[in-house]
């Protein structure tokens, strides 16, 4: 059992200098072996987690956009592992065609270039990129802690990060290939930067800021929230005039060049998944309940409470006394950035959207129970009160997020991808899987992960069988009937057809009743071949997904495919037999 100094050593203590020769070694060691240690125990929580939650036995469904980021990583990868590097659009487009669900460009590059280093050096295997999620929600922890034990001590910095690892939102998000995870830490970083320019004024922080801001937002388009950060943390300081100042203007000058080609080239394909095309107000009377209520959400309910102490005694009394402090400003003024974002812009209604600022809900939560630790240990010092309140806090904290996470668990479309690509007479046959988009995408990404790539041609129904926005409106079925729609299939040919039907009734697309009726009424050329069951989100389906095998097609030539990109890309997609 670990002896209360050493536990001391580990999470109390501060170096108040810096040691020099033989000492200072030795305190480097101590504070690189600190590092290992806490880091490591994040790392093994996370882990743990998301082991109990089923991130590594569950396919990747945990949301409708999980396949689209990791087969985007996976694109990214194999361009950069290829010879030609001159013709990244040529490469991209062709990759589409065989593996319709490459999403860059709706997003920006970071993620994904992270991403594929990370499957260069390891492995693009699912387990694989869980762990690097896992790497990511374990730096998220250790920055929070490294901070709350700069403001406080290290023990509530440890329970702080710690805290972080159960919450609904980012237990969820760390068991997914999403970008949430990356975003928040960049935000974080930027708001950290921030805090030291408004201290100091000095320029190369509002370099650093401007980098990080920059780095967000090249990583998802949401964290072009952090453009109200600074003028929201100057209202609060009281701070007007450094508006004038020229090092103020670094940090957007930065962000500006760093971001605005790649912003300006995808605006229509930004556009294109928005709920509507343009700030409306429809959308933000909607909104701002929905985001209020799914802020209050982001955290568990004891933490709201020593989030708003730690508001009052930190920032509301300071700013009546005229007193305010930098950091408190700009992390009170995260969370109103995010929210004054997604009030106004439509991107949907999502609570992931939030999770930028959790971080800065954690600081603040750190803060009032901080309040209430030194006002109880004043009271009973004999108790050693604040090991023990922290303590309990944090157990309350882990207990009540666990009855709120939902585990992922989604499984079938892998071992219909495993089937059909070890069947030799299949090796130049194209697939149709018709579901929904998660489903849709999840078999794509299995297809991807155990072929050698370029490999199949895999066309989703509901891009080739009908059209819409990214986000489903605007939907038209391309066939008035089953005959036009057999036609196009045996034109191409379409030699192996997957009718996911363990799609609910009511979430089912129009074109999916479609191709289920052209197969049935030209029941001559289609033979079932395969059945298999499929988990979907818990949910057990008895033969799910169905697959028919073209007669004959094995023999038949490919002719040229074309996939209408007109709404994302502004152009056709051609892709020749052989490609």
């Amino acid at each position: 059992m670990m002896h209360r100094s050493h536990f001391k050593t580990l999470f109390l203590t501060k170096v108040r200098s810096r040691p020099r020769g033989e000492a200072g070694v030795r305190s480097y060691i101590s504070a690189l072996l600190r590092f290992l240690f806490i880091f490591c125990l994040y790392l093994a929580f996370v882990i743990a987690f998301q082991w109990i939650g089923g991130a590594y036995s569950s396919e990747l469904g945990g949301h409708p956009d999980e396949p689209s980021h990791y087969v985007t990583g996976l694109m990214v990868r194999d361009y950069l592992e290829s010879s030609d590097w001159q013709h990244p659009g040529k490469f991209a487009a062709e990759f589409y065609a065989h593996y319709p669900k490459v999403a860059i460009g709706h997003w920006p590059p970071l993620f994904y270039s992270i991403e594929a280093i990370w499957m260069l050096l390891f492995s693009s295997s699912r387990a694989s990129v869980m762990i690097m999620m896992a790497l990511l929600t374990s730096a998220l922890a250790y920055i929070i802690q490294i901070t709350a034990s700069k403001y406080f001590d290290r023990t509530l910095g440890f329970a702080c990060g710690l805290s972080i690892i159960p919450l609904p939102l980012i237990h969820a998000f760390s068991k997914m290939v999403m970008t949430e995870i990356l975003v928040s830490i960049l935000v974080f970083c930027a708001a950290l930067s921030l805090i030291r320019f408004l201290e100091t004024q000095k320029w190369h922080f509002s370099l650093i800021f401007g980098f990080s801001a920059a780095l967000a937002i090249l990583s998802k388009g949401t964290a072009v929230a952090l453009a109200l950060l600074p003028l929201i943390a100057l209202i609060l300081m009281r701070k007007y005039r450094m508006i004038k100042s020229i090092s103020f203007w670094i940090a957007p000058i930065v962000v500006i060049l760093l971001c605005a080609p790649f912003y300006i080239s995808t605006l229509q394909m930004v556009q294109n998944g928005w709920v509507y095309s343009t700030p409306d107000i429809h959308f933000t009377l909607r909104a701002i309940p929905y985001y209020f209520h799914a802020l209050f959400h982001c955290v568990v309910p004891v933490s709201a409470i020593f989030i708003l102490i730690g508001l009052f005694y930190y920032l509301f009394i300071p700013y009546v006394k005229n007193r305010t402090e930098a950091r408190w400003c700009v992390l009170a003024a995260l969370p109103v950035s995010v929210l004054l974002f997604h009030f106004f812009i439509p991107c949907g209604f999502e609570r992931r959207h939030l999770i930028v600022a959790i971080p800065a809900l954690m600081i603040l939560m750190a803060a009032g129970i901080n309040v209430i630790v030194n006002k109880l240990n004043k009271i009973f010092p004999w108790l050693f009160a604040k090991t023990t309140i922290i303590v309990i806090i944090l157990g309350i904290t882990v207990l009540s997020s666990i009855p709120n996470w939902q585990r992922k668990s989604w499984d079938g479309f892998g071992r219909a991808a495993q089937e059909l690509l070890s069947l030799p007479q299949f090796a130049n046959s194209i697939f149709l899987i018709s579901s929904d988009p998660t489903g849709e995408g999840i078999f794509i990404s299995e297809v991807a992960m155990r072929e050698i790539r370029p490999g199949h041609i895999v066309l989703r129904g509901s891009k080739v069988l009908s059209q819409s926005k990214w986000g489903g409106a605007n939907h038209r079925v391309l066939f008035d009937n089953p005959a036009q729609l057999m036609e196009f299939l045996d034109s191409q040919p379409v030699g192996l057809v997957l009718l996911d039907n363990s799609v609910p009734v009511e979430d089912q697309l129009p074109e999916h009743e479609l191709l289920s009726s052209t197969i049935a009424g030209f029941s001559d050329k289609w033979e079932r071949i395969f059945s298999f069951n499929v988990i979907r989100n818990s949910a057990f389906s008895q033969g799910g997904i169905v697959v028919y095998r073209l007669r004959g097609h094995e023999q038949r030539p490919i002719r040229p495919i074309v996939i209408d990109m007109e709404k994302m890309l502004g152009r056709k997609i051609v892709l020749s037999p052989g490609s």
